[in-house]
């Protein structure tokens, strides 16, 4: 019999095992995560990769289940980073399919803003681009957001605030001439 966490896909706490449904679930924003570090996207697959062995080694270690995402986004920001180090890249972001796609009802949106929104972030510095992302885009708390990063949650309502103002920033020349008739 199934706990109800673990039909969400979360941590089955009876078994202290990490459900198929949680990586199932995770493995595509895990992915698009760990691409916005790594250059190359065989070594993104490598982080998420890793980000699950080591979950699975370590579920014990996890203080609260229901932060199991935050938990995921940490270890696949570790496994980013350590990764970045071993093959001495830069850190560059990838040309991604656009995480900001429309819904269909949005669909009338200029797709010279959707394209500058991700330029936008694009230019950000990574701590702030990390922070809006992962509250804008993956919709984090700030609590989940603080336990990814290992950012104080003053830190991350800092780096929200900063990057959304440097963001509207540079969105606003593009923003102008949507607006002009």
């Amino acid at each position: 019999m199934r706990t109800e966490s673990a039909h969400r896909g979360e941590v089955d706490r009876r078994g202290g095992e990490i459900t198929a449904a949680l990586i199932t679930e995770m493995t595509p924003p895990l992915r698009a995560y760990c691409s916005r570090y790594l250059p190359d996207h065989s070594l993104a697959e490598d982080a998420v990769q890793q980000t699950f062995e080591i979950a699975l080694r370590s579920v014990q270690e996890l203080r609260d289940p229901h932060h199991v995402r935050a938990w995921l986004y940490a270890i696949a920001r570790n496994e980013s980073l350590r990764l970045l180090r071993a093959h001495a890249v830069s850190p560059q972001l990838e040309e991604q399919p656009d995480p900001l796609t429309p819904s269909p009802e949005a669909q009338s949106i200029s797709s010279d803003i959707i394209g500058a929104i991700g330029a936008g972030l694009d230019t950000l510095p990574t701590l702030y681009r990390q922070a809006v992302v992962l509250r804008d885009v993956e919709g984090f708390t700030y609590a989940e957001i603080a336990e990814a990063t290992g950012a104080t949650l003053a830190a991350v309502k800092f780096r929200i605030y900063k990057g959304r103002e440097m963001l509207m920033e540079r969105l606003a020349p593009v923003l102008k001439e949507w607006r002009t008739p």
